[in-house]
């Protein structure tokens, strides 16, 4: 044997050792040793002397070859174990070869132990070879089933006919899921009987010849619109494997080539997809020829039959940066030895694309030091630096996100200063001596205004916030359309007539065709954004607004003749805190968060939402919802109270729960004249004590957030021994109106409120 050997000897006598040893010497076995006769030693020389084999007496005085063979199983169990023994005991030798040793032999016919070591060494050799070899192919078998579950074309297998595996790519085109497809016929996926029996047939036949085919065809998706596929096809006849067919296909639908070119390139294009785009070449230096890989070939677009192009060829890229680094590489590793490594451009031969290549070679010698060839490897990693462009306009797009966010900030302080200083302003005028009823009216009449103003810039960040929190919520409820319509235009006309503009209502349906089931308030406020910002933005001519059916969808529109648009800012209009740019201050005002709010809200409904403007020459948005029609018999209307249906005949007693002075000030106000009498409670605990105290209460307006207690504990607490008494809930926060119907409250009401909404609500529940 050619190399040397390590072998632990187990062994109490040494004389018996002295023969061992000679015997083996006598088979030409070169080898090291280590003796030991104690367990505690055969242990540490397993660790420290690691040998290649084991040679062990049986009886010992205080250890057996037994043992030391159940502790080889523990330890190291690929290590061979020859037994060696003076005494004749069959049932020791079997009970011995059945615990895992190579062979057992008797002292006294030594002769047979140089073949025993060697043949058992051999055994251990051929054993670590095969388990090194069943270790390469599963790690074979994990590349490939990870190349076919990344791979970026559709991959799958058949056998008679039923499909048998699929890659997730396939899912994808189709919008089957794998659980859907596998064990299904492969008929699910054609459009008719003639197609799946020309793919079916016809080209099985021409497969069976050849072992391979390509073909264009089409696929029918799940939800039955048809792609147009090249599928390339391989048939499976190996003795070890089943037979069926394995196919690639490329989803070709919206190529814009010529068939004939297509299904030439593609062909290509597809099946290098498929791989790791990972090529190697070698350049022989006599004859100037590059041998390429398939990989490689694919790579640089060279054709697949051409395994041998010439150096020349490679040299007259069109691309003067890579004939440049090619020619510097060149110089290094033949003048200098240096190996290189570099990323440059390549124009592939096949289709003229320019693709980001990585490579790496280096010089090969012969025996003699004579240069041979140059060996490589290449690398397509053009997805990899559009990746790393991506993350570039990623981090541009997130730093433009904090400009207009930076941007929105100085913006919305102006907003929010501009009402400010007309309500601060005006309230001190109020108060000044001399101040007529007249001046006194148009005082409170700006004060309002800028009031809603602001109220609604709050309520637009407060929404935003919602919205990107993920907590706003339909809630549907019948709608008449046409009411809907009729209401927004009167709301509007007003505002059309003081600039002198033309408005139109344009309803689609009338009658009970106009009644459908959808969130009401939020339809509204996405069309009164619309008109509002329609209004804001046209200086004359005419603004109109209506909508049709479609299709079991309904399209609203909101359509102006003003500034308009410009093209490159449509895209980008729906975006939060965007303004159009290049406009008067006046025009420039708001939040810029209303139509990313109609978005939201649009979406929200189940719809889209678009426009199309020219500049000059106005704008047209609209936004669709579905079409979901009600009888116009289940649809309860109220009829509207006016201010004066708010007197009860009886006295009523209200508890109202408010630690703020103002307002609960504001609200005695807004309850005087409706024969109401007031109980005040500061906080919770107040609110709960003055509740089990009195006699008779006939509503409860309770603030959610109030000192001691807040107002959702006391409720919980009124509510287990009073279940009766109507209490409505009355807070700044909007989104609490779910958790305040949870925890016990009969109605809601959101701060600020107006005299009519304070009293309308109350009205409802006694």
């Amino acid at each position: 044997m050619g190399d040397k050997l390590k072998i632990l000897f187990v062994e109490d006598v040494s004389t018996d050792a002295e023969l061992i040893w000679r015997e083996i010497e006598k088979n030409k076995i070169s080898f090291d040793r280590l003796l030991v006769d104690n367990k505690n030693d055969f242990l540490q020389g397993l660790k420290s002397f690691n040998p290649d084999l084991i040679i062990s007496d049986y009886s010992l005085p205080q250890f057996d070859g037994l043992s030391a063979l159940l502790l080889r199983n523990e330890l190291t169990p690929s290590k061979p174990f020859i037994l060696v023994t003076g005494s004749i005991n069959e049932e020791v030798a079997v009970e011995c070869m059945k615990a895992g040793a190579d062979d057992y032999i008797l002292k006294r016919n030594l002769s047979r132990l140089g073949p025993a070591v060697i043949n058992s060494i051999k055994k251990a050799n051929l054993i670590k070879d095969k388990l090194a070899a069943d270790e390469a192919l599963r790690k074979a078998n994990e590349r490939l089933k990870s190349i076919f579950k990344v791979a970026p074309t559709g991959i799958g297998v058949v056998k008679n006919r039923i499909i048998v595996e699929i890659n997730p790519v396939i899912s994808q085109m189709t919008g089957y899921s794998s659980e859907e497809l596998i064990g299904s016929s492969s008929r699910i996926l054609y459009p008719d009987q003639e197609e799946y029996d020309y793919v079916g047939f016809a080209k099985y036949k021409q497969i069976s010849k050849d072992g391979r085919g390509t073909v264009e065809t089409r696929w029918k998706t799940k939800d039955g619109s048809i792609v147009n596929v090249i599928l390339a096809s391989t048939y499976i006849d190996h003795e070890d494997v089943e037979k069926g067919v394995i196919f690639t296909a490329l989803d070709i639908t919206d190529w814009n080539i010529a068939k004939k070119e297509l299904w030439k390139s593609e062909q290509r294009l597809q099946k290098a997809q498929s791989i790791a785009h990972v090529g190697n070449w070698e350049l022989d230096l006599s004859t100037k020829k590059i041998w390429c890989s398939e990989e490689a070939l694919r790579i640089y677009g060279f054709d697949l039959r051409d395994n041998e192009v010439s150096l020349d060829r490679v040299q007259k890229s069109p691309l003067p940066e890579y004939r440049l680094i090619l020619n510097e590489a060149l110089d290094r590793l033949l003048k200098y030895n240096e190996p290189y490594e570099a990323e440059f451009k390549i124009k592939r031969g096949i289709d003229g694309e320019i693709r980001s290549i990585h490579s790496k070679g280096e010089l090969i010698h012969a025996s003699d030091g004579e240069q041979v060839k140059l060996i490589g490897v290449i690398q397509d990693i053009t997805d990899r630096k559009e990746n790393e462009e991506e993350l570039i306009r990623a981090k541009e797009k997130a730093e433009e996100s904090d400009r207009l966010k930076t941007a929105f900030l100085h913006n919305i302080s102006h907003e929010i200063r501009t009402p400010m200083n007309a309500i601060v302003g005006f309230s001190a005028l109020l108060g000044e001596p001399g101040t007529d009823s007249t001046a006194s009216k148009s005082y409170i009449d700006i004060i309002m205004k800028s009031s809603d103003h602001l109220l609604s810039i709050i309520s637009d960040i407060i929404e935003i916030s919602n919205i990107e929190a993920s907590v706003i919520k339909i809630t549907k409820n019948r709608v008449d359309l046409n009411i809907v319509f009729k209401s927004l235009y009167n709301q509007f006309l007003p505002i059309a007539n003081e600039n002198k503009i033309e408005f139109i209502s344009v309803p689609a349906l009338s009658g009970s065709d106009s009644l459908l089931l959808t969130d009401n308030t939020k339809l509204i406020q996405v069309i009164s954004n619309l008109l509002n910002n329609a209004f804001k933005f046209t200086q004359q001519g005419k603004v109109s607004f209506g909508y049709t059916l479609k299709d079991q969808l309904l399209e609203f529109f909101v359509s102006d003749t003003g500034i308009g648009i410009p093209e490159e800012q449509t895209q980008r209009i729906f975006n939060r805190f965007f303004q159009i740019e290049n406009y008067g201050s006046k025009l420039n005002e708001g939040t810029g968060l209303g139509l990313s709010i109609c978005k939201a809200y649009v979406e929200l409904l189940g719809g889209v939402i678009g426009v199309s403007s020219r500049l000059g020459y106005g704008s047209t948005f609209y936004f669709t919802i579905p079409y979901e029609k009600v009888d116009n018999a289940i649809i309860n209307i109220t009829p509207s109270k006016k201010e004066a249906d708010y007197v009860f005949a009886d006295k009523k007693t209200i508890l109202v729960a408010e630690d703020i002075d103002s307002n609960f000030k504001l609200i005695k106000y807004y309850l005087a004249g409706a024969n109401i009498n007031i109980i005040r409670a500061s906080n919770g605990q107040e609110a709960v004590e003055k509740v089990l105290s009195e006699n008779k209460i006939d509503l409860i307006l309770m603030d959610l957030k109030m000192p001691v207690m807040d107002g959702c504990n006391a409720i919980k607490i009124i509510r287990e021994t009073n279940k009766k008494t109507p209490i409505i809930a009355q807070t700044a926060y909007a989104d609490e109106r779910d958790n305040a119907i949870e925890i016990g409250c009969n109605g809601f009401i959101t701060k600020p409120f107006d005299k009519n909404s304070l009293l309308k609500t109350i009205i409802e529940y006694i």
